[in-house]
């Protein structure tokens, strides 16, 4: 198609026209022309007319060859607009809310990826392990640190002082000792009176508690893997004679000699006491502490809402 006196261009038919904010292609037909007064010269493209048949006749060919005229004469088409984005920000509760949902969702598949890798027995399981460990230590610090600003950053302090109360009513129903770590944080709230300022002791009024010492040693674990790579963190070991072998965590040393000085050597710590030659597997297994962590979040944003004018689904 050149038209004498215009920009010359290309009249052809296509399988894969998207209309706007479509995800199944359409037949069309399209022209396509270069305009040499742009700065930067490019291939345009334009919509001519939808269910693009055959031109047999020429009435119809001189029909089409006008209407791609006229499309050029518009100039280059507009910029496509985004189809749309998910509500993921953090501007808003809602929206923290749907973070939090997504990132438990990652955990739980990234963890049904460790647990795929760890059944396999080809001499590539290994490292695909590897490799979906680094993954699942991503989330997992990732999901740490969402709820951690959640709780201390953004649910008002009323919430967070209804849900350590329905903490401490759980605590003083227990009948075994409690563990160590616990009775740190019990006697800091008794001491001052304030909310308990780790988000993992509101999941214990649920009976889903999640260590802050294992959590720990698997931040430990995560900062070695982001920052060096799929490092052999795992080992299979017979848990005892005869048994089938089981993906084990390496020794600390061993997956990261200690040559220089640690940030935090409290994690390394934790990751030796709590994480080293437990069953991987079952460590990463969180899935009903997951589900009540994402419930419970749910209604604390939400009586946390101060008048956002937001529409919360569920109950």
């Amino acid at each position: 198609m050149k038209p004498e006196g215009r920009i010359s261009g290309d009249l052809v038919i296509v399988e894969d026209w998207y209309e706007p904010g479509e995800l199944e292609p359409q037949r069309a037909w399209v022209v396509e022309w270069v305009d040499p007064a742009d700065d930067l010269l490019m291939m345009h493209r334009a919509l001519v007319e939808l269910g693009g048949t055959p031109a047999e006749e020429e009435s119809r060919r001189e029909e089409l060859i006008a209407k791609a005229e006229a499309v050029i004469a518009q100039g280059k088409p507009p910029e496509p607009a985004g189809f749309g984005f998910a509500a993921t920000g953090s501007e808003t509760r809602a929206e923290l809310y749907e973070r939090i949902k997504l990132t438990i969702y990652a955990v739980d598949s990234a963890s049904g990826r460790v647990s795929d890798a760890a059944r396999r027995t080809d001499e590539h399981g290994a490292s695909a392990l590897s490799v979906a460990l680094v993954e699942m230590m991503a989330w997992l610090r990732g999901l740490d640190e969402l709820m951690t600003h959640v709780w201390q950053d953004v649910l008002i302090p009323d919430v967070r002082e209804r849900s350590s109360q329905a903490t401490d009513e759980f605590l003083n129903r227990r009948k075994e000792p409690l563990p160590q770590e616990l009775t740190t944080e019990i006697t800091a709230r008794e001491r001052d009176g304030s909310p308990y300022k780790d988000w993992t002791f509101a999941l214990l009024a649920k009976g889903a508690y999640l260590s802050r010492s294992e959590l720990q040693g698997l931040r430990w674990l995560a900062g070695k893997l982001l920052h060096f790579g799929p490092l052999p963190a795992a080992e299979l070991r017979h848990w005892r004679a005869g048994a089938g072998p089981r993906w084990k965590w390496r020794a600390a040393d061993e997956l990261f000699p200690p040559t220089l000085k640690e940030e935090r050597p409290n994690q390394r710590t934790a990751y030796e006491q709590h994480l080293r030659g437990r069953d991987i597997v079952g460590t990463v297994s969180l899935i009903t502490t997951l589900i009540e962590a994402e419930y419970l979040f749910y209604r604390l944003l939400r009586d946390s809402d101060e008048g956002e004018g937001l529409t919360w689904a569920g109950t």
